[in-house]
């Protein structure tokens, strides 16, 4: 990444995308240059972070997050202070639509298996989102599909209560978030205290799944197209 005298990152275009998300973003700053092909493209672990080195004229920031929650409230308090400066797109479950689309990607992924989806979870209005997740899976074909969150609602005492309820004695437990961190590792894939523990103290068999949604490239696809708009091609 070339740098100016003051440390910012220099662009030879006028404009340039920002990625701004948790975890290994690389993939993904793989396809947005090949779907923009000319745009130079950056990552960051926040919007004023990745906004103060770039040097471009205009910035388009992608935020790389499940829900409209604190963090992208955070990104658009950020990207305001930069003026017209900055333009920004919506996290991966913005809309109705976005719901229904990613809900097809899992059920095809996942068709013809018992799937316990587990996400972060968030108090805020956005987390609505879950429970119309699971809804959306079900109707898209995945019939012995779950969706739990560890803050907030639905929670894992309402998910395992479900799979007793229908009998299911196995399932794979995916995790529901763009990227594997350590708490991941640990309160959903880990050890007797997460929730794999937990299932299989239960008499649930488990297969955990260490893949998060940014491993899936028709998730990826999800961000780019939504990019579409803002970007020239």
């Amino acid at each position: 990444m070339d740098t100016d005298g003051f440390g910012r990152s220099v662009s030879r275009s006028p404009e340039a995308v920002l990625l701004v998300g948790f975890g290994d973003l690389s993939a993904l700053a793989r396809d947005f240059r090949a779907a923009f092909p000319g745009l130079p493209v950056f990552t960051a672990r926040s919007a004023a972070e990745g906004l103060g080195r770039l040097s471009a004229a205009r910035v388009f920031v992608q935020p790389v997050y499940l829900l409209p929650g604190a963090e992208f409230e955070r990104l658009r308090a950020d990207a305001l202070r930069f003026g017209g400066r900055a333009s920004c797109g919506a996290p991966l479950l913005s809309s109705p639509e976005g719901v229904r689309a990613l809900a097809e990607i899992l059920a095809r992924i996942y068709t013809g298996k018992a799937v316990l989806f587990a996400g972060h979870g968030s108090r805020r209005p956005a987390g609505k989102r879950y429970a119309d997740l699971e809804h959306a899976l079900r109707a898209a074909g995945l019939a012995g599909s779950f969706v739990g969150v560890l803050e907030g609602e639905p929670g894992f005492d309402r998910a395992a209560a479900g799979l007793a309820a229908r009998g299911i004695r196995k399932v794979s437990l995916v995790p529901l978030m763009l990227s594997l961190g350590m708490h991941v590792r640990r309160q959903i894939l880990g050890g007797d205290g997460s929730w794999s523990g937990k299932l299989e103290a239960l008499g649930v068999s488990v297969c955990p799944v260490f893949r998060a949604l940014l491993d899936e490239p028709a998730v990826r696809s999800m961000l780019t197209a939504s990019a579409r708009p803002f970007l020239r091609s």
